[in-house]
């Protein structure tokens, strides 16, 4: 991703975001081809904004507006700052946990040694609770927010593989798989699928 302009691509996202506090598909494919030139960091974000919205309002979980903002907040910052060096560097810090280290790191961030959850957080096809983000960043030595824009960009740059759903229909996603659906689909002992559910309602303190 390109960066032309950080503090125009701020202000195009600003002002966006004023104008249009709960934006719509059509609204973000409007402002993508008003602003060519910042599609890359437009797109990034409008995931990152999907991302921390669907957070928010999975069911079963209290609305924290405030965490919210807060989190598009870091995020719209790193987007103004973060280059590909940046980025690279987040990924390979990720990829040094797939393989053998992989089950061992699902198990101690919480995810009951769930490998294919955890590569499904870390490649932006689930919508991981902001806690288990947390444990991610805290591990790799990287903000939240800057796993939350190459959680995005990964999911948008690579073929999203089908997901099954609990009825084990394989199904190709238009976007982040939400986390209930996710857990729920692993088909997990009901003890170890209501500790990973009960994840959505930590209250996150960013």
């Amino acid at each position: 991703m390109t960066h032309n302009d950080p503090l125009m691509t701020e202000r195009i996202l600003t002002e966006f975001l004023d104008q249009h506090p709960h934006p719509s598909r059509r609204d973000w494919k409007a402002l993508i081809e008003a602003n060519p030139n910042f599609a890359g960091d437009i797109s990034d974000f409008e995931l990152v904004n999907s991302y921390a919205k669907q957070l928010a309002t999975t069911p079963g979980a209290e609305i924290d507006e405030q965490l919210v903002s807060r989190t598009l907040a870091r995020a719209l910052d790193e987007l103004s700052r973060i280059d590909a060096t940046d980025s690279k560097t987040v990924e390979a810090r990720l990829d040094a946990f797939r393989g053998p280290r992989a089950q061992r790191f699902a198990i101690d961030i919480g995810l009951k040694g769930q490998i294919s959850l955890l590569n499904s957080v870390m490649f932006g096809r689930v919508l991981a609770p902001l806690e288990v983000v947390s444990r991610i960043a805290e591990r790799v030595n990287a903000s939240v927010s800057e796993l939350l824009v190459v959680f995005a960009r990964r999911f948008e740059e690579t073929d999203h593989v089908a997901f099954k759903s609990v009825d084990r229909k394989p199904s190709a996603p238009s976007g982040p798989i939400p986390w209930d659906q996710a857990v729920r689909a692993e088909g997990l002992p009901i003890d170890d699928e209501r500790e990973l559910l009960a994840l959505m309602d930590t209250d996150d303190a960013l």
